[in-house]
């Protein structure tokens, strides 16, 4: 959902950089939402097929809505809600790991990979001076950088707790 709200807004900004990388990014969501009903046991297969049925025409109503209605100013505080959201979203894991101690819970090469990422499209927000952009690439770099923390944290207790037994 995040990549085609992107989407629209590179499109009603006319930002290259915008539309191509999230409708990249969108084709690979196809593509992983593909494999997944492909090994979905037997079980589940009606519900990831009605899911998926309702996320399509969730999208392309957003789609049709955000290109054809809503001015870029409020797509863009969309996009940016749920730009946050998503950068937010293994914080999930982090209350999982304070219950638990089990650091490796958090995805720690997709955290690097995503702070590399977030601050790519902070500095090109800083060059269009787009807010839109910035905003939520700063927190999430803020985000990455604090499970980061965590997980390393973590990780050093629970040597210290294995050498102490």
């Amino acid at each position: 959902m995040n990549c085609v709200l992107w989407l629209n807004y590179g499109l009603l900004l006319n930002r290259f950089i915008v539309y191509f990388s999230n409708g990249v990014g969108g084709a690979i969501t196809l593509i992983f939402i593909t494999i997944y009903l492909i090994h979905v046991s037997n079980k589940k297969f009606g519900f990831a097929i009605l899911y998926t049925l309702i996320l399509i025409a969730v999208l392309t109503g957003l789609d049709l809505l955000f290109f054809k209605l809503v001015p870029y100013d409020w797509t863009g505080k969309i996009v940016l809600v749920f730009n946050v959201l998503m950068y937010a979203a293994p914080g999930e894991k982090i209350l999982i790991v304070f219950r638990s101690w089990n650091y490796n819970l958090i995805p720690i090469w997709s955290t690097f990979a995503g702070i590399a990422c977030s601050t790519c499209w902070f500095i090109y927000g800083i060059y269009l001076i787009d807010w839109y952009i910035m905003i939520p690439n700063v927190l999430g770099i803020l985000f990455s950088i604090f499970q980061i923390f965590v997980f390393f944290i973590f990780k050093n207790k629970k040597k210290k707790f294995k050498r102490e037994n």
